[in-house]
């Protein structure tokens, strides 16, 4: 009997560190990419601004909309690599404890502002295609400015409102593990 019961202790004991390194890969993983959403979110934030403070300057909408369109390729692979990263996350049926997937959630979400789901688009794709739009209609250059500036003034306060969320339920996975 005392034989049984040992062999049951260990087995729990065995279960809760089976559970605890999934938990720490979880950890691991969201970790790894949060840095990378950080670096994201900064340089979306980098190009905006950079983008309004142009317009601001009175820089031909065509020249800063072509600044634009440069500056968000460098990090184009890492946005879409982590974009569909968190997707399939998502997607996916883990049954994991609810700060993970409230975290995924959250950063699906500023993902969606970002761009959709899995696809290639992105904050700026919208902003350009828009701009280019009013461009071909023939609008006036301050016209196409002010557009352009409200949509870079919406899209920087969607971004940094949605990652706050996102700092805040990673926050919650650092606390809960530990």
């Amino acid at each position: 009997m005392l034989d049984l019961f040992l062999t049951l202790v260990d087995r729990l004991l065995d279960l809760a560190k089976t559970r605890e390194k999934g938990r720490d890969k979880w950890v691991a993983l969201i970790t790894s990419l949060h840095k990378e959403l950080i670096t994201i979110h900064s340089d979306y934030l980098a190009f905006f601004e950079r983008a309004k403070a142009d317009l601001s300057a009175g820089t031909p909408v065509r020249e800063v909309l072509n600044r634009l369109i440069e500056r968000r390729l460098p990090n184009e692979a890492a946005r879409r690599t982590l974009r569909a990263t968190f997707y399939e996350l998502q997607s996916a049926h883990f049954e994991q404890e609810n700060q993970f997937m409230n975290y995924v959630s959250t950063v699906h979400e500023y993902m969606s502002l970002a761009g959709t789901g899995a696809t290639c688009s992105s904050a700026a794709t919208s902003i350009i295609d828009e701009v280019e739009r009013r461009l071909e209609w023939g609008d006036s250059e301050a016209d196409v400015s002010a557009t352009f500036s409200e949509l870079l003034t919406e899209t920087l306060r969607g971004l940094r409102g949605r990652f706050d969320d996102v700092t805040k339920e990673y926050g919650k996975v650092q606390a809960e593990s530990v």
